[in-house]
């Protein structure tokens, strides 16, 4: 996957409290060795509730295809819209973020509103979706 152009590294899990998953993160962005080092390695972690309405949607969403209208969200991140890149097997994604004034982690051209550009291999984006899809996870594991 790549963040604002940028190779990088995504780690999540889910865990399930009550009638709610929570989904907890981390994404770590690595310069290629031409770049000068960051003073401390970036990584950006993230926490966000949701009902299994709000899971389903967004697999629908991503599962969807191209769509003109934007997938609204909560928290830091206003919105979430398909993109057009120049692979037609990578998929692009905006993430319009909600900030007022640039956060602490942001290390690329400023503009707001804020938005970074995910790019998602074929395989990696499969991986993402099927790990939304509760027929995925463990027999165990209820809502």
């Amino acid at each position: 996957m790549r963040f604002q152009g940028e190779n990088c590294t995504l780690s999540f899990g889910f865990h399930f409290d009550k009638e709610q998953v929570s989904l907890t993160g981390t994404l770590w962005p690595r310069r290629p060795p031409s770049h000068e080092p960051r003073p401390q390695p970036l990584r950006l972690q993230f926490t966000t509730l949701f009902s299994e309405s709000e899971l389903q949607t967004i697999q629908h969403w991503l599962t969807a295809g191209p769509s003109a209208e934007p997938l609204p969200l909560s928290g830091n991140v206003r919105h979430v819209r398909r993109a057009s890149g120049p692979d037609v097997h990578t998929v692009y994604l905006d993430l319009e973020f909600r900030f007022e004034e640039v956060p602490d982690w942001w290390d690329w051209p400023v503009r707001f509103p804020l938005t970074a550009r995910l790019e998602i291999r074929p395989n990696e984006f499969t991986y993402l979706t099927k790990s939304m899809n509760r027929a995925q996870w463990s027999s165990d594991l209820t809502w």
